[in-house]
């Protein structure tokens, strides 16, 4: 992390920062303390990520003023690191994320589980088949961020598809594209989950930015190019 003090910024330079770990248990400090030595520097537009997790689960619509909890390290973090960008006096915009899936994603997610499932497995075992999450393809993550840097725009955004599913439908829709066919067995017996349905019409609004990449559309791109993998 020291090295980030050598750092030569040049006037107005736009920060993308995304080195915060969802692996923070013993790093918390150390995480909060590089947040501010980078904001030292001379950076004209930061563009934080930050994460639709921070919310309170909720049947409800979450936007931007849902109520937030640091119900874990990770929460703390982001909470926190938005709090300290709140307080600079360099123009920046937190992004506050929702589940990002694409080629070569992280192998620790909800997704990189269920191909798991796929291919090893005659059924597939999960944690709660009812629950809901929204998915967003990092193709259309990358298009708001190519027009935040020309736009630079200051506030706090959620950033989704907007639509949630249920985990037992993305998994069918995943088996359906695969042509595969297994059963699918929920851990757990609750039926109801809360929707956690995340509200982006405010940077569709002041952005003019909306997901453009259906699900089955992103599904097919991850598989087109990591076939070899989960085959």
């Amino acid at each position: 992390m020291s090295n980030y003090k050598n750092i030569k910024v040049k006037n107005n330079s736009t920060l993308i920062y995304l080195s915060q770990s969802n692996k923070i248990k013993s790093k918390y400090k150390e995480e909060i303390k590089q947040l501010k030595d980078i904001l030292k520097l001379n950076w004209g537009y930061i563009i934080f990520l930050s994460s639709t997790k921070v919310y309170k689960k909720s049947n409800k619509k979450l936007n931007e003023v849902s109520k937030i909890h640091k119900k874990n390290n990770y929460n703390k973090l982001k909470i926190n690191s938005e709090k300290i960008l709140k307080r600079t006096n360099i123009n920046n915009i937190i992004l506050r994320l929702t589940n990002i899936y694409g080629p070569n994603f992280n192998k620790n997610t909800l997704l990189s589980d269920i191909l798991k499932n796929i291919k090893n497995k005659n059924k597939i075992i999960l944690k709660n088949k009812n629950e809901y999450v929204d998915i967003l393809y990092i193709e259309d993550l990358n298009n708001l961020i190519l027009k935040l840097i020309k736009k630079k725009s200051p506030g706090i955004f959620n950033i989704a598809s907007g639509k949630s599913i249920k985990i037992e439908k993305l998994v069918n829709i995943i088996l359906d594209l695969l042509k595969f066919k297994k059963k699918i067995v929920s851990k757990t017996k609750i039926k109801f989950q809360n929707s956690n349905k995340i509200d982006i019409s405010k940077v569709q609004k002041m952005i003019g930015w909306s997901p453009k990449i259906s699900i089955k559309k992103g599904l097919n791109e991850i598989f087109k190019k990591n076939m070899y993998f989960y085959r």
